[in-house]
C-alpha cells in the first residue's frame, strides 16, 4: 500500500509538472483588471506604472479580451491605446532584467481607428524610468504605420529606423505578433515574426530584421505602452502579453485534450495518495 502511495504521488506531480516545463516567462498579462481603469491607476497598480499623469485615460482597460485561433487565451480584459489627446507611457517591470541572450516578446493586437502616420506602440526597454522620447533608448518597438486603406506593423530598434512587413491589414481584426532582440555586443539583432502559428517551432527566418546596428542596450527590464499626443497614430488594442527567453515561452499553444486528461490524471493520483495515508 506504502509503494503504492508513492507511485500515485509520483505520477501526480509528473502530470502536473509535464504540462508547464518549458514556462520561463519573465512577464505576461492578460490585463484582468476593472474596465476603465488605466495603466498605473487603480486595479492595475501593481504591475503597472505611469510615467507621468498626462495621459493615463489613454492607455485603458477595456472589453472584451482579444483571442487568436489556436493561441492559449490569458483572459481577463485588454488594453486600449487611444492617440491624439497627450503623450504618456505605462511600464511595468520583467521578473527580472535580461543582459545577454534573447529575449521575445509576443501580443495580440487589433487596430480600431487607422493611422495616417506612423509612431510606436509598445517596447522593450533598459530603464525603469523611460526617457521622455522613449524610443530613443529603447531595445525593440513596435511601429504601426498607414498603407493605403489599411495598416502595417514593424519594428525598430536603437540607432536605426523603422521597417515595416509588407501585408496590408485590416481594421478590428486581431492579428499575432513576436518581436525578438538578440544581444550581440556592439551588433544585436531586432526581429519582427508576423501572425506565426502558436505551439510552431521559431521560424529560421523572420518577417522583419534589423542587423548591423552599432549600438546597444545595457539591459531589458520593462516593457510599456505609448499613447501619442497626435491622432496620426490611430488607436489600437493589445491583449495577450508576453515577455520571455524563448519562443517557446510566449507562443504558447491552446492545451491538447490530453494535456487536460493527464492533469486529471496528476490530481486523481494526488488525491488517492493523500486518502490512502489517512
Amino acid at each position: 500500500m506504502k509503494r503504492l502511495s508513492l507511485v500515485l504521488i509520483a505520477v501526480g506531480a509528473c502530470a502536473l509538472i509535464i504540462p508547464n516545463a518549458h514556462a520561463t516567462l519573465l512577464f505576461s498579462d492578460g490585463f484582468n483588471y476593472t474596465s476603465g481603469d488605466f495603466l498605473g491607476a487603480g486595479t492595475t497598480t501593481p504591475p503597472w506604472l505611469l510615467q507621468s499623469s498626462t495621459a493615463g485615460a489613454q492607455l485603458s482597460i477595456s472589453t472584451p479580451n482579444l483571442t487568436y485561433p489556436g493561441l492559449q487565451d490569458l483572459g481577463g480584459s485588454a488594453l486600449t491605446v487611444n492617440s491624439g489627446v497627450a503623450s504618456d507611457r505605462g511600464y511595468a517591470a520583467l521578473s527580472s532584467a535580461v543582459t545577454s541572450g534573447s529575449v521575445y516578446y509576443s501580443f495580440l493586437i487589433e487596430c480600431t481607428a487607422l493611422p495616417t502616420g506612423n509612431s510606436y506602440l509598445t517596447a522593450l526597454t533598459p530603464s525603469a524610468t523611460p526617457g521622455p522620447n522613449g524610443n530613443t533608448t529603447d531595445a525593440i518597438d513596435l511601429y504601426a504605420r498607414n498603407l493605403s486603406t489599411g495598416w502595417q506593423f514593424g519594428v525598430r530598434t536603437t540607432g536605426v529606423s523603422a521597417s515595416y512587413e509588407t501585408t496590408q491589414l485590416s481594421l478590428s481584426t486581431v492579428y499575432f505578433g513576436v518581436l525578438k532582440y538578440t544581444f550581440n555586443g556592439s551588433t544585436p539583432t531586432a526581429q519582427l515574426f508576423f501572425s506565426p502559428t502558436p505551439g510552431s517551432t521559431e521560424p529560421g527566418t523572420a518577417t522583419v530584421t534589423l542587423t548591423g546596428i552599432g549600438s546597444t542596450v545595457a539591459n531589458i527590464s520593462n516593457v510599456g505602452f505609448r499613447a501619442q499626443a497626435t491622432a496620426a497614430v490611430g488607436n489600437f488594442v493589445f491583449d495577450n502579453v508576453m515577455v520571455g527567453t524563448t519562443w517557446e515561452d510566449v507562443t504558447q499553444p491552446v492545451p491538447e485534450p490530453a494535456t487536460f486528461a493527464l492533469a486529471g490524471l496528476g490530481m486523481l493520483g494526488l488525491v488517492l495518495a493523500r486518502r490512502m495515508r489517512r
